[in-house]
């Protein structure tokens, strides 16, 4: 992380708790490091050994929002103004398995139009829609959906917990009860062992709708979630898949699909 901020030539970073905040100090006589840190998530003062040393301003989120305060709104208006729609917008890392990790830009143009066309692919993406964000958002595919289309449109947000790969998705699911699911194809595989588990346990339980989602995934066509099963209720309107093709359905095309014992599939 500490390379990712360098190259970039970032000037804030915000973290998540002191813990996040220690990645980024830099001992005394150290350069290069990111001039600015911005701690959230930690109510209590930052520990002083952890700033005894530091050469970086680090300031708690509380005392980041003052410093706005003191800003001309005709300053931020005249930086605005100067933003170009081939400028940055953002920078993709690659994972650096090859090498250092490389910054891919992102243009302000290239995220607008893309985020536009996703929202009229997604049968018009609106205000209405949730989205449950859980992947990282260094991540293109998450920026796009969770960031810029939510943006565009003003959809609502929720941000999953941490471990949410790791078994409390689904719960944010079920209190969500987002109108949009967008998952890679892992996920994809992991609902359908969860939903095949479940089954194998109620063998009596027939009737259930598949949404199939194909993915380019070694394992072909993935059954994704069962609406029943994992919402208890009238569940997720639309679902988009990664990396292959994606199914879009609302709830009039439900009507269309396909009602079949589970003993069929």
């Amino acid at each position: 992380c500490r390379y990712i901020a360098r190259d970039s030539g970032a000037k804030v970073v915000v973290c998540q708790g002191a813990a996040q905040m220690s990645k980024y100090l830099l001992p005394a006589g150290e350069e290069g490091g990111v001039p600015t840190l911005v701690v959230y998530d930690q109510e209590c003062p930052l520990p002083e050994e952890d700033l005894s040393c530091a050469t970086q301003d680090v300031h708690l989120w509380s005392d980041f929002l003052a410093l706005g305060g003191v800003v001309e709104d005709s300053i931020i208006d005249d930086r605005a103004a100067a933003q170009s729609v081939e400028g940055c917008c953002s920078l993709i890392y690659t994972s650096g398995t090859t090498g250092p990790p490389k910054g891919v830009m992102i243009s302000h143009r290239n995220a607008v139009w893309t985020a536009q066309l996703l929202v009229d692919v997604l049968d018009n993406l609106s205000d209405i829609d949730r989205i449950v964000s859980y992947l990282p958002l260094s991540h293109v595919a998450a920026q796009l959906l969770d960031i810029y289309c939510a943006i565009t449109v003003g959809a609502s947000v929720h941000f999953a917990r941490p471990d949410a790969l790791k078994g409390s998705l689904v719960d944010t699911l079920k209190a969500v009860r987002p109108t949009i699911f967008f998952g890679v194809p892992r996920v994809w595989e992991k609902m359908r062992e969860g939903l095949l588990r479940a089954v194998s346990m109620e063998a009596s339980l027939t009737g259930l709708l598949f949404l199939v989602i194909y993915s380019s995934s070694s394992v072909g066509p993935v059954a994704s979630a069962c609406i029943t099963a994992l919402y208890a209720g009238p569940g997720v309107g639309r679902l988009a898949g990664a990396a292959g093709h994606a199914a879009c359905i609302n709830p009039a095309q439900a009507a269309g699909l396909m009602w079949r014992p589970i003993s069929s599939f």
